[in-house]
Order: structure tokens, then C-alpha cells, then sequence
């Protein structure tokens, strides 16, 4: 726990020699176990140690493969809420479909681009809701790296998988999830900013809300709105730097 909490604020080189005491001490089959390794791969990703990130989430899978046991999650994101209401046969596809974007990562990291397509596509397919990889291909798209047809054949699947989530009354979900889907697309700006501001009402405080506010605003050019709403993620979580990076291109 002191090393999730640590974690959490940023302080990830302590984080993560915490984490990495709790799997040096540990059986490695107890729910501790997988939120170390949960926790120690997020740390790794963001160093861009995708090798080593890889390896702990397939050490991870096999934990709750096993024990069938649920993550315990931050929850100030949608995933970490949605995550509650997935079975376990869908908690398995979420941690399939993550080991195939680190996969990807891997591949794109080694200029094998083509098989790092393969990955992302393949990881989508498994979970259609790890919107996370939408958002990578689409910048490879803006950069003419990914085929733009696949691209839309990927949005379109992703939105038919939250439309589902309207008959299983998860509502929050649906409507941030098409509100990302139209950001991630360029298309339909109004659609979305009417979608997020209504999952905002049924869940205020989820961060992944005001980054998907802030840019459909961006995307409209609405910069002053855009403004207010990276400050209030600054507020929500000051030891991000990304927002106070935004911040300063706005």
C-alpha cells in the first residue's frame, strides 16, 4: 500500500523499491502480489521499459488466471471503475489485450512496424475497451504511420462495444466512451462534448473526463474553456506534469 500510495504522487523511484520488496518476499499469489506488479509495470511504461513491463503484467496474468483474483485499482480513472463491473473471463481479456500492447510497444520500439500494427489491432480485438491504444494508433495515423481505413475500422468497433454498454445500464461508460471515440476520430466535436459533460454529472471527479473535455475543446478551438478545465486537473492531481506541460502550450 505505501508503495501504490507513492506511486500515486509521483514518486515512482521509491514506489518503485517498495513494489519490487513486495515481490522479492512474497509466495506471488496473493492480490498484493498482482497490484505490485499492476503498479511496477505503469512505473515501467512510463521509463519506456516496455521488456520489462511485459514481463511483469504476464506475471501478473498468471496471479489472477490462478486465484482469480481482482486488481485493486486507483480508481480516478473510467478503466479502474469499469473494471469492477468486467467478469473475470473479461478481466482476462483486458490483461491479454494489455500484454499485446506492450507487445506493440516492444516491436515499434525495435522499427518492426508492421508487426507492431499486428499487436495494437490484435490487442483491440481481444478488449475493444482499451481505449488507451486507440489513442496511440491515432497518432500513428496523424503521423501516416497506421492505414487511416484500419483506423476507422478499430473507432467503429470500439463504439459498437460501448453502445452495448447502454442494454448492461453502465451509462458513464458508454457516454465517455463515444465522447473519446469522437476525440481520438476528429469527428462529431458537439456529439462528444455532450457526451463527456454528461458522464462528468454521473461520475464528477473521474480525470479521464477533463482530459477528454479539455480536448474536444482544444479540437473546437475553444481554448479559454480548455483552460479551465486543465486547471482543474492541475488542482485534482498537481504532481501530474503533463497537464502543467498543456498548461503551457495553451
Amino acid at each position: 500500500l505505501w508503495g501504490m500510495s507513492l506511486k500515486q504522487i509521483g514518486i515512482n523511484d521509491i514506489a518503485r523499491y517498495e513494489l519490487e520488496q513486495v515481490i522479492k518476499k512474497s509466495p506471488c499469489n496473493s492480490i498484493n502480489d498482482a497490484n505490485a506488479y499492476e503498479s511496477l509495470s505503469n512505473i515501467l511504461i512510463k521509463e519506456n521499459n516496455y521488456e520489462q513491463a511485459l514481463k511483469y503484467t504476464e506475471q501478473e496474468r498468471k496471479i489472477i488466471a490462478d486465484k482469480g483474483i481482482s486488481l485493486m485499482l486507483d480508481l480516478d480513472t473510467f478503466f479502474d471503475k469499469e473494471y469492477h463491473f468486467l467478469s473475470h473471463e473479461q478481466k482476462m481479456d483486458y490483461i491479454n489485450s494489455h500484454i499485446e500492447y506492450l507487445k506493440g510497444k516492444l516491436y515499434y520500439q525495435k522499427d518492426e512496424a508492421e508487426k507492431g500494427h499486428t499487436s495494437f489491432k490484435r490487442a483491440l480485438e481481444i478488449y475493444p475497451g482499451n481505449l488507451t491504444i486507440l489513442d496511440e494508433i491515432a497518432d500513428l495515423v496523424r503521423e501516416n504511420k497506421f492505414p487511416q481505413a484500419e483506423f476507422k475500422r478499430l473507432a467503429n468497433m470500439i463504439m459498437k462495444y460501448y453502445q452495448d454498454k447502454v442494454e448492461d445500464n453502465q451509462l458513464p461508460f458508454y457516454y465517455y466512451g463515444l465522447a473519446e471515440t469522437y476525440r481520438l476520430m476528429g469527428d462529431k466535436t458537439d456529439e462528444g462534448l455532450a457526451l463527456v459533460k454528461m458522464a462528468l454529472l454521473l461520475e464528477p471527479g473521474v480525470l479521464d473526463c477533463y482530459e477528454t473535455l479539455a480536448g474536444l475543446y482544444i479540437q473546437k478551438k475553444d481554448f479559454a474553456s480548455a483552460k479551465l478545465v486543465i486547471q482543474t486537473l492541475i488542482n485534482l492531481k498537481p504532481q501530474e506534469k503533463s497537464y502543467q506541460e498543456l498548461m503551457k502550450k495553451l
